[in-house]
């Protein structure tokens, strides 16, 4: 071997271990990096005119199980709904509280029924009176509360809905642009392993809003497709079209006022009935809340309000034929037939009738809500009657998914259960699928991810050879200077 070969196969060598020492330096330096796949410094021998030439490097991402990665993208997905789902479901909670506490509805209306026991048994008191018409005025503020919180919950949804499509279609042409970008390195065979990482990281983020499934072509482009089949990105990004609500009360649903989803005239809106509908992902968990979970709540809500407003009004021997009783639907009598959503938003205390500060006359709590003159006043009569009311069996509109004949503290009683118990399947729903999530996740890291030790102890490997290549350089540049010193 010339001493010429010797030089350049040894440089050849000190440049291997350049680009190999930097190659582990990256991984170390990206160790904590959510998305990186370790990389890989593979030697090959060069050749060049039949003679060994040294050795030439190239990156490698260390191999991915694109099969694991789905998996853990699908549970990323599902994990998101459920997050969304029982992050709102807990919110709502705080508001609507446990039977006992004072904030809940049910503990509302057993008040009001225990002011009537006290005004029965001392119908002639101003004091039995005025609790009575407070405790009114505070069951009508509980359902207004809840309204409140229905409606807030709702319109959060609408908005994070518009910020989630905007976030997936800047995924989707971001994905665009690292595939034209991945495709020309491959083209020209320069590495192309860290814009596939930006990529799958993209994909990863874009998974959590919408569940997707992809595959990779020959040239490196890797198409993007929902769960269920609808193109997003192939060649092209396509974009996700949602216009938001500018607000969101209880009369406005899905195509009456609330948009849906579409790709390019396909319609993928999460529970909209349709073939390409979204299943998971954040979008599925929002949807839900805002067009199924919500509505169920007002209609449960309302049908307890529509019952204490019926149960007033049979109740009170009063009122003339079509009067409103102690309760009003906004000032107006309440049919149980036919009233719009939002009951509990627009419920009052007929206050013209019972509150002096109001021009009313106290008196008709104990006499009922239409009493010409003032009555009896030991007389309790219609004051047992009013417990009967709020005691006794009532019925309830149809569409509530709970019982249509109860008590009104039996009918608020199931409402509460069957609220908290969602938000409680909800919250068993993230622990488990998040344990999924992370036995997954662990396994891909134990594939894909830096051992911080091996590559210290590559690192030490690399500097023995680098050092022996150095040495050589060395060794040759001594042989060099004595043949020179010899002419």
């Amino acid at each position: 071997m010339s001493l010429t070969l010797a030089l350049s196969n040894a440089q050849s060598g000190l440049r291997s271990a350049q680009q190999q020492i930097s190659t582990t330096s990256v991984n170390i330096a990206n160790a904590s990096t959510a998305g990186f796949v370790r990389k890989d410094s593979t030697l090959s021998s060069l050749v060049l005119g039949g003679a060994g030439s040294g050795v030439v490097t190239s990156q490698e991402r260390s191999a991915v199980d694109e099969r694991l990665l789905r998996d853990i993208r699908l549970e990323e997905a599902r994990l998101a709904d459920a997050q969304i789902r029982s992050e709102a479901l807990s919110r709502y909670a705080e508001v609507f509280g446990d039977p006992a506490q004072e904030r809940s509805i049910s503990f509302m209306i057993e008040g009001l029924a225990d002011s009537f026991r006290t005004l029965f048994d001392q119908p002639a008191s101003a004091t039995a009176q005025n609790a009575v018409l407070d405790a009114a005025y505070d069951l009508v503020g509980g359902f207004q509360t809840i309204q409140a919180a229905i409606t807030s919950e709702r319109e959060a949804s609408e908005q994070a809905i518009g910020f989630a499509v905007e976030e997936a279609n800047l995924a989707l042409n971001r994905v665009e642009d690292l595939n034209r970008s991945i495709r020309r390195a491959q083209a020209v065979g320069e590495d192309a392993s860290d814009l596939r990482d930006e990529r799958d990281r993209q994909i990863s983020a874009l998974s959590q809003i919408v569940g997707i499934r992809s595959f990779e072509r020959e040239d490196g482009e890797m198409v993007v497709l929902s769960s269920e089949g609808v193109t997003l990105v192939d060649g092209r990004a396509r974009q996700i079209d949602f216009t938001a609500a500018s607000f969101v009360d209880p009369s406005v649903t899905l195509g009456t006022g609330l948009s849906g989803l579409s790709v390019e005239g396909t319609d993928i809106t999460p529970g909209g009935g349709g073939a390409m509908a979204v299943g998971s992902g954040k979008l599925a968990g929002l949807f839900t809340l805002r067009d199924t979970v919500f509505p169920d709540f007002q209609a449960q809500v309302d049908g307890l309000a529509s019952g204490v407003l019926v149960q007033f009004q049979n109740a009170d021997a009063s009122l003339p034929p079509g009067g409103a009783g102690l309760f009003t639907d906004a000032s107006a009598v309440h049919d149980p037939l036919a009233f719009a959503a939002g009951l509990a938003g627009r419920i009052a205390v007929n206050d013209g009738q019972v509150d002096p500060a109001a021009g009313g006359v106290l008196s008709r709590l104990r006499d009922g809500v239409a009493a010409a003159t003032p009555g009896d006043s030991a007389d309790s009569t219609q004051v047992a009657a009013f417990l009967d009311g709020l005691t006794g069996t009532a019925s309830f509109p149809p569409g509530t998914g709970l019982s249509a004949s109860d008590s009104l503290l039996g009918f608020s009683a199931l409402m509460m259960d069957a609220q908290q118990s969602m938000r409680v399947n909800a919250d068993g729903e993230v622990a488990s699928r998040s344990i999924v999530r992370d036995t997954l996740t662990l396994r891909f890291v134990d594939q894909t991810g830096v051992n911080v030790d091996a590559e210290a102890q590559r690192l030490l490997v690399i500097e023995q050879a680098f050092s022996a290549n150095a040495r050589v350089v060395a060794a040759v540049q001594t042989m060099f200077d004595e043949l020179n010193r010899i002419r």
